[in-house]
């Protein structure tokens, strides 16, 4: 017997979305700041899209991200908000990550191993779904990369 689909609305948190920075959604909801993924959407090459799930307290290295897609050397463009907004028709309030990864690759950051419970957005300002690693792992299909976290090029959004 194959066990039950996994139900969103069974692990949905609602805060009060002033921020989407991670470090202020820990603080709300009374959780590490590393446990609040942070979805990072890079272009890369010639403006292939990737979305990268990294760690709230951690700050993502670029260099990391084109050798995880063995396209070393390859340029990485952080994405701002306006270049979301007309690439993938979402903005970054809006951003459900786990969605995203049936329209393109998905990098995950190993350091978010260190947490029981993950913390996702999910479509909305307000809305979070509580997750674990290989849940994550499962329903992106994600890579996994030890090497991402780096201080300081990409800044948490």
């Amino acid at each position: 017997m194959s066990p039950p689909a996994y139900n969103w609305l069974d692990n949905i948190f609602i805060y009060s979305g002033k921020s989407r920075r991670p470090a202020a959604i820990a603080f709300e909801l009374g959780i590490p700041t590393g446990a609040v993924i942070n979805p990072i959407v890079c272009s890369i090459g010639d403006d292939d899209l990737v979305i990268i799930l990294m760690a709230g307290d951690k700050a993502c290295d670029p260099q990391q991200v084109s050798r995880a897609l063995a396209r070393a050397g390859e340029t990485v463009t952080h994405l701002n908000e306006t270049e979301i907004a007309q690439r993938i028709g979402t903005n970054l309030e809006n951003l459900f990550a786990i969605q995203l990864a049936e329209q393109m690759p998905v990098i995950i950051d190993a350091s978010l191993k260190r947490f029981d419970k993950l913390y996702s957005k999910a479509g909305g300002r307000k809305c979070l779904i509580e997750t674990t690693y290989g849940e994550i792992k499962v329903l992106t299909k994600g890579i996994v990369s030890y090497g991402l976290s780096s201080p300081g090029p990409f800044p948490h959004t």
